[in-house]
């Protein structure tokens, strides 16, 4: 098998299709994922539902036992968590004021966890964490700002605050 791809909404528990490729043919095997064998004779589609969260292994054997490699398939529609304390205070989205000097900690976990970022600009973490001073957060611009936390499924969840550095006038 020199390709294989899943299809199906992110949202839903379905996985739609397992296409099997060998020489620019599709094929027709007998699926297995984990312990459970599916059929699949005349259609490379199958349908498979009510799946959990979690790693799958697969592979596809041919009427004569022929088999492929195991591929590994994780199952992943959870957004990772991504909170923002500020001086020492845990904040929401719709309340976050930022001013220049306010102590920063963001943290993000997710088993899966690919990036984050801060208005499109990627900064690291350090233990699931990442401690600043307001202005010397790179990317920071005036106005709202946005950070985002990415898993390797592209599951995304986002906070959003205003950075204030102009004083009153």
């Amino acid at each position: 098998v020199t390709n294989y791809t899943f299809t199906g909404p992110s949202s839903s528990r379905t996985l739609y299709k397992i296409e099997a490729i060998y020489n620019n043919t599709t094929l027709y095997y007998n699926i297995y994922i984990d312990t459970r064998e599916y059929l699949c004779v005349n259609s490379s589609e199958l349908r498979f539902t009510n799946f959990s969260e979690g790693k799958y292994y697969f592979y596809a054997e041919d009427g004569v036992g022929n088999k492929t490699n195991v591929y590994t398939l994780v199952y992943d529609i959870t957004a990772p968590t991504l909170t923002v304390t500020k001086n020492d205070v845990s904040q929401t989205s719709a309340s976050s004021f930022v001013k220049v000097n306010d102590s920063l900690v963001i943290t993000a976990t997710d088993t899966n966890f690919s990036s984050i970022t801060l208005n499109g600009e990627a900064f690291k973490l350090s233990s699931n964490k990442y401690n600043i001073i307001a202005s010397n957060f790179a990317g920071i611009k005036e106005g709202t700002n946005v950070i985002t936390a990415t898993d390797k499924a592209g599951n995304k969840r986002t906070f959003s605050f205003v950075y204030d550095k102009t004083a009153p006038t």
